[in-house]
């Protein structure tokens, strides 16, 4: 069985938040792990919000992550990460952090039954093994548990400390998925902090 991780942070007060003058609507288009076009090179941000500077930060409005340095370090070693992020400038910040962007999209399968928190959300992904990848329509970065350990191994700071596993039974689970693909199904868990539960549909050969 596969085990998939959100790659996201858990918010802790005093983390740095950050902000730009730019319109947001530009933020919109392009701080997405899936866009293949890059923010504009003449865009600064400054901070707007706190002063510790954890591993992955976001954005002081809308909340859209950036990465550091240490982070694209460890993706490295699974993944060519060259056309897959980028560095953005931060005014009194010497860390570089980047953006995510053009990673492979997997659909999100029941993206219009899935409208609370509380209901699952079922992705498909093929039978080749991604380490890396976004999801249709949301801005969420799936990592595989090699890259989870990896992270955790080199001591990546997101804001908390500890892995948060959210889960739910396979017998709902496959039943729930039969009504979209004939598939193997296994539980997605998250990094850290995320609040949805996330289960990957990977459709039989």
């Amino acid at each position: 069985m596969v085990t998939y991780y959100i790659l996201t942070h858990r918010f802790k007060r005093g983390m740095i938040e950050i902000t730009s003058e730019t319109d947001y609507r530009l933020f919109q288009r392009y701080l997405d792990p899936l866009q293949k076009e890059r923010l504009p090179n003449n865009i600064k941000f400054r901070i707007a919000a706190g002063s510790k500077k954890y591993d992955i930060i976001r954005l002081y409005e809308r909340g859209e992550e950036f990465y550091s340095q240490r982070v694209i370090d460890v993706l490295s070693q699974f993944v060519d990460m060259n056309g897959k992020c980028y560095p953005i400038r931060i005014d009194g910040v010497e860390e570089q952090y980047h953006v995510l962007n053009n990673l492979v999209a997997c659909p999100f399968l029941n993206r219009n039954e899935s409208i609370s928190i509380d209901d699952p959300c079922f992705l498909e992904v093929q039978d080749t093994p991604l380490h890396i990848f976004g999801v249709e329509n949301t801005s969420f970065v799936i990592v595989s548990e090699e890259i989870k350990n990896a992270l955790l191994k080199n001591k990546i700071s997101v804001g908390s400390g500890r892995c948060h596993h959210w889960r739910r039974s396979l017998p709902s689970l496959a039943a729930a998925a039969a009504n979209h693909v004939p598939a193997r199904c296994q539980p997605t868990f998250s990094l850290c902090g995320a609040s949805r539960s996330l289960f990957v549909v990977r459709r039989l050969s």
